[in-house]
């Protein structure tokens, strides 16, 4: 017979969130999902073996359908076994394995419950009683489970999200600097907070959306394009869901890391901005946290002003130390062409002095030669699936719009652009 959970403590000495983010007035679409999230951490940290086994307690916090998308074994909530029945002359040992079962089962209901009211207990202190009201038993003035109502309450009434805030989220994104550095799952969860913001706009994220936005963001950096071109040449099989992705690159950072010794001097003006970035994330945050009273007002500004100017103290310096080292530049190999059939000059190619194997490669694959003509005129050897024929590839567009698609070739333009592309070069 196991122990009784009744005198657990799980707020203190199991959640990883003891306490919930306060939310100050009425709840945001921000704070709320913000709230979900440590909702979810704490209601994981309990095991359990219902559900699978695999996921502790969060069925207490994600519906029915969301749970179902995550383990094939779906949750039972356990029921009170009532008071035990013995049979007519039964033996000690029959009596004895009824009570065990029974006390199972009642620890099992006792578990769930208190993990519950635990959760509950924690919204109720990070939410003003106002924005509850709605939803508390009007006979005892309590706030009732299960935990993903309450959530949904929340969301409905107060977590709106419009198509202007999820544009604003998605350029936060888009203006991010990856230092390489950091893990590379800092990237990755900055990804899936969007694409649960806009789940909650009602425009969910693909697979292949979040890869993209990861993809275009791991390529800015210029450290992984020898595992990007890797990722290129793998089947369609192996690479087209978002945790196929994250798998890999986790592995591509892990090798990096390995064969790389990270400076000062290796971070340059992108870790810098990282920094500058953090820093300024984190006054904003304090600036916020201090409009809820003027004499928090009053007390705060002269340190935060103090901060910001060692701040700019700090940014000029590490501006005029940084010194960028040399970055070569080299074409992988393109990912449907192998090097003997592709349409694209060869990275230890000498383009200068065999001008007439670039001709001859151009006619066969009709590709125009706009090398050619008066002195200056912009070279446009590579299609770009944003801006047509140009000076770069699709995979190395650094002003991509919306829809890029990275894979995108002059023979197969996935709908891109096709300015200044021969008339006969998608057939």
């Amino acid at each position: 017979m196991t122990s009784s959970t009744s005198t657990i403590d799980y707020r203190n000495t199991i959640f990883q969130y003891p306490t919930l983010t306060k939310i100050h007035g009425e709840p945001t679409a921000e704070a709320i999902l913000k709230l979900i999230k440590e909702l979810k951490a704490n209601a994981r940290s309990v095991y359990s073996d219902l559900g699978g086994g695999r996921h502790g307690h969060l069925f207490l916090v994600l519906t029915p359908e969301q749970f179902a998308s995550i383990s094939s074994t779906p949750f039972v909530r356990p029921e009170h076994p009532g008071s035990l029945n013995l049979p007519p002359h039964a033996t000690q040992v029959v009596i004895r394995e009824l009570k065990d079962i029974r006390n199972d089962k009642l620890r099992l209901f006792k578990e769930v419950n208190a993990v519950e009211a635990t959760l509950i207990q924690q919204i109720n202190t990070a939410i003003d009683g106002d924005y509850l009201q709605a939803i508390r038993n009007r006979i005892s003035n309590t706030l009732e489970g299960p935990v993903y109502n309450i959530i949904k309450h929340l969301l409905t009434n107060y977590g709106k999200i419009t198509a202007q805030m999820l544009a604003n989220k998605e350029d936060e994104l888009r203006q991010l600097t990856y230092d390489p550095n950091l893990p590379m799952d800092f990237l990755f969860s900055k990804i899936d907070d969007l694409s649960e913001f806009a789940s909650q706009a009602g425009t969910p994220y693909t697979d292949i959306q979040r890869m993209q936005k990861a993809y275009l963001l791991i390529q800015r950096t210029a450290r992984f394009n020898q595992h990007i071109t890797e990722w290129n040449r793998l089947p369609p099989e192996q690479r087209n869901t978002w945790d196929l992705f994250k798998n890999f690159f986790r592995k591509a950072h892990q090798e990096y890391r390995e064969v790389t010794n990270l400076t000062l001097r290796d971070f340059g003006e992108n870790h810098s901005a990282y920094l500058v970035q953090e820093v300024v994330n984190a006054v904003t945050e304090r600036v916020s946290e201090s409009l809820e009273s003027a004499n928090a007002i009053r007390d705060t500004i002269p340190q935060m002003m103090h901060e910001i100017q060692q701040l700019k103290t700090q940014m000029q310096q590490i501006k005029l130390a940084y010194v960028p080292p040399p970055q070569p530049y080299f074409l992988p190999p393109h990912p449907q062409f192998p090097p003997s059939q592709s349409p694209f000059p060869s990275t230890n190619q000498n383009v200068s002095t065999n001008q007439s194997s670039n001709t001859n490669s151009e006619k066969q694959n009709n590709v125009p030669n706009t090398n050619q003509g008066r002195r200056g005129k912009k070279f446009r050897k590579f299609y770009c699936w944003t801006h047509g024929l140009t000076n770069h590839s699709s995979d190395r567009c650094l002003t991509p719009a919306e829809g890029h698609q990275p894979q995108a070739t002059l023979y197969n333009r996935m709908g891109g652009n096709t300015r200044n592309c021969p008339a006969n070069s998608n057939e």
